[in-house]
This record gives C-alpha cells, structure tokens and sequence, in this order.
C-alpha cells in the first residue's frame, strides 16, 4: 500500500489524477497457486515500473525515476522472496488456502495464562 502513496502523491504533484479503482485480484486455488499469481503480477509490476523509470529519465525527471527506482527495488526482493517460497511449495503437498476449523464446541483447548 506504501508503493501506492508514493505514486498517487507524485501524480498528485505532477497535476495527474490517480486512480482509485485496483485490478482484480487473483487468489488462487491452492497455496502454489497463490504464489504463481503473485509472482507473475510483481514481474508485470516489475516491467512496468522499469518503462516508467525510462521514460522519467528521457523527460528529464529525476524524482520520477528516483521514486520508482525505490519502488522497484522492493518489488525485486518481494518477487525473490516468493520465488523462493514457490521453490519450496513445488516440493510440499498443495493444500487448500482455507483452513477447515474444528466443528464449534470441539475447538482447541483453552490455553491457561498465568497471572
């Protein structure tokens, strides 16, 4: 959400209008699922912000680009991070995102805290 701040404050400043209407989102199935999703939608992140940081260079804005780079640089570790993750989910058992809770009345039992 903090990328979004970023970018709706430099619109604002540059006399553009940010929108308020974000793509849908794809959730996924299964947990691997979930990652491939994500991953491909912070390569597309990815790309888009490294045309924009280009063309922010090319007209001479340097707080443009300098905005963006940041932004880049944690979309590259965020998209790192869930590679890795779905290195290690290719290995595991795919499982639902739900978690099934226990029928009411049968939780879990009640932890006693000291005091």
């Amino acid at each position: 959400m903090k990328h979004a701040e970023k970018i709706a404050e430099r619109l604002w400043y540059l006399g553009g209008t940010p929108t308020t209407k974000p793509s849908p989102i794809k959730v996924g199935e299964s947990m691997k699922e979930f990652l491939e999703n994500d991953t491909k939608a912070e390569e597309e992140a990815i790309e888009m912000y490294k045309g924009i940081i280009e063309l922010a260079q090319k007209e001479g804005d340097v707080t443009t680009a300098f905005v963006f780079k940041e932004i880049l640089e944690d979309e590259e570790d965020i998209t790192i991070s869930l590679r890795r993750c779905l290195k290690r989910c290719k290995t595991f058992d795919p499982t639902p995102l739900a978690v099934k809770l226990p029928p009411r009345g049968r939780g879990f039992p009640k932890r006693k805290f000291r005091s």
